[in-house]
C-alpha cells in the first residue's frame, strides 16, 4: 500500500506536474530545468536589484562633493518618470480594458510617483551648497533637465498634442494637424531658444538630434490613445462619483504647477541675488519664462477645470 503523501508533498507533486505541463507545450525538457535549479546559485539582495551596478553610474565632472548629491538625485527622478510611464502604457493600452476603479487607482499611483518627486526637491532646494552649485552646474554645459526625454514622453501619453503647443500657435492647430507641425511648436521648444539672440540653443538642437524620430513617432503613436482621449472615450460615463476626474485634476496639477513651480524656486534660490536679477541657464535659455507655470498654461485636462479655474491657472506665490 502506498503511504499517504503529507500535505506539503502533495503541492509539491502537483506543483512538478504543472511545471512538466507548461514545459511540454513549450517542447522543453523538465529534467533539464531542474537540472539547472540544482546547479544555480541563490539570488541575493544586490544582485537582484544591480546595486553594485547602479552605484557605478554616478560620475561627478567636478570635485565639488554635492555635484553627487545634484547627479544622484536627478537619476532617482527618472526612475520616477520610469514608473510613471509603465503606469501611462497601461492606461492607454487598448487591448486592455481596465476596470474603472483599477483605471483610478493607477492614476494615483502616477500622482503619489509626482508627490514624491515634488516633496523630495527640497533636496536640491535645501541640500545643496549654493556656493557649490553655481560652480559645478557649469559642468553639465550644454546639458539642460528639459532635456529629459522621457518627461516628454509622459506628456503626449497624458494629452492630446495641441494641449502641448505653445501658446502662441494653439488657437490655430487641433490634433490631426501634421506631426511635424505639432512637434515644431511644442512648448518646452519656445523655452530652449537662447535669451539674448531668439535662436535655437545648444541644448535644443541637441536634443532634437537625438530624439526627434523617435518623439514623433510617439506623438503620432499617442495622438488618439493618450490619457485625456482614454478617459473621455472610455470612461468619462462611468465616473459617475467623478473619482478618475479629481485623480486626473490632481495629476494635472501635480505635474503642471507643483512640479515646475518646485523647479522655479529652487531656480530663483540658487541662480539669483534677488527677485530682478536674470541669471542665464547652463543652455543659456530663458528659464524664467520656461519654468513658471503662469507663462505656459500648459494643461493636460482642459475639460476638467472651469473658465475661473483655467483663468486662475499657475497663479501661485
Amino acid at each position: 500500500m502506498n503511504r499517504q503523501l503529507l500535505p506539503t508533498e502533495q503541492v509539491t507533486k502537483q506543483q512538478l506536474e504543472r511545471l512538466r505541463q507548461k514545459y511540454a507545450r513549450e517542447n522543453q525538457n523538465l529534467f533539464c530545468h531542474l537540472e539547472r535549479l540544482i546547479h544555480e546559485t541563490t539570488i541575493n539582495y544586490s544582485d537582484y536589484l544591480n546595486i553594485d551596478t547602479l552605484l557605478t553610474l554616478q560620475k561627478p565632472r567636478t570635485a565639488f562633493p554635492d555635484e553627487l548629491i545634484f547627479i544622484s538625485y536627478h537619476q532617482i527622478v527618472e526612475l520616477f518618470f520610469r514608473l510613471i510611464r509603465w503606469e501611462l502604457e497601461q492606461l492607454t493600452d487598448e487591448r486592455t480594458d481596465l476596470p474603472p476603479d483599477v483605471f483610478a487607482d493607477k492614476v494615483q499611483r502616477i500622482n503619489r510617483y509626482f508627490r514624491c518627486v515634488i516633496d523630495s526637491f527640497d533636496i536640491m532646494a535645501n541640500g545643496l551648497d549654493k556656493k557649490q552649485f553655481v560652480q559645478f552646474r557649469y559642468a553639465l554645459f550644454p546639458a539642460s533637465g528639459f532635456q529629459s526625454l522621457q518627461y516628454r514622453m509622459i506628456e503626449l501619453w497624458a494629452t492630446d498634442a495641441p494641449n502641448l503647443v505653445s501658446r502662441k500657435w494653439r488657437s490655430t492647430i487641433h490634433n490631426q494637424s501634421p506631426a511635424e507641425e505639432l512637434y515644431a511648436k511644442m512648448y518646452w521648444k519656445r523655452g530652449a531658444v537662447e535669451a539674448t539672440t531668439g535662436g535655437k540653443s545648444v541644448t535644443l538642437t541637441d536634443f532634437e538630434h537625438r530624439y526627434d524620430r523617435q518623439l514623433l513617432q510617439h506623438l503620432d503613436d499617442t495622438r488618439e490613445r493618450n490619457l485625456n482621449q482614454t478617459y473621455w472615450k472610455r470612461y468619462a460615463e462611468q465616473d459617475s462619483e467623478g473619482h478618475i476626474k479629481e485623480a486626473l485634476r490632481d495629476m494635472d496639477q501635480l505635474a503642471n504647477i507643483h512640479w515646475q513651480m518646485a523647479h522655479y524656486r529652487v531656480a530663483m534660490k540658487h541662480l539669483t541675488s534677488n527677485k530682478s536679477a536674470t541669471v542665464p541657464s547652463t543652455g543659456g535659455t530663458n528659464w524664467r519664462k520656461y519654468l513658471h507655470p503662469r507663462f505656459q498654461l500648459i494643461i493636460f485636462f482642459p475639460k476638467l477645470w472651469s473658465a475661473s479655474e483655467l483663468e486662475e491657472w499657475g497663479r501661485i506665490d
